[in-house]
């Protein structure tokens, strides 16, 4: 194994402990990402950090349509990213993402501008807005699931 590929291996590893970690530690909160978590104006900016950076691998819908020259890029919208990540709290997507987003410089943005980002992919997904940003505080994150849309 090279350097380079174990240091890839012991990062996903980490990443992967630290979410499992969220998970054990998320209470029975009854705050999902149907509660109205994230505001309109913090899914617009979210929407800019999207068009600059995730549009090439994600494609403009977050369906994860991509330009052909790079790597298959997952669904990041949605029912598939709904079904992925159902019943994880909402911090588990926020640390991967920043963790792992863009891949060429994971970790480059703001903590705010990530959340952001979580934000757009919420309004993507049909979540409804709220009247309180989504902080990156890992208590608040901790404690917002992720679930698939309740019945009508």
């Amino acid at each position: 194994m090279t350097v380079k590929y174990a240091k890839v291996f012991l990062a996903v590893g980490a990443i992967a402990s630290t979410i499992l970690a969220l998970q054990r530690d998320a209470s029975a909160s009854d705050t999902t990402i149907w509660s109205g978590v994230y505001t309109e104006e913090q899914a617009q900016r979210g929407k800019k950090v999207h068009a600059a950076l995730c549009t090439r691998c994600h494609g403009p819908r977050l369906d994860g349509a991509g330009q052909s020259d790079m790597p298959n890029s997952p669904a990041i919208a949605r029912d598939p990213l709904l079904r992925k990540w159902d019943g994880q709290p909402i911090a588990a997507l926020y640390v991967l993402t920043k963790a792992t987003m863009p891949p060429t410089a994971a970790g480059a943005l703001s903590d705010q501008e990530y959340m952001d980002a979580v934000a757009y992919i919420l309004k993507m997904s049909r979540a409804p807005t709220g009247t309180a940003e989504l902080v990156p505080e890992s208590e608040a994150l901790n404690s917002i699931m992720i679930t698939l849309p309740p019945e009508r």
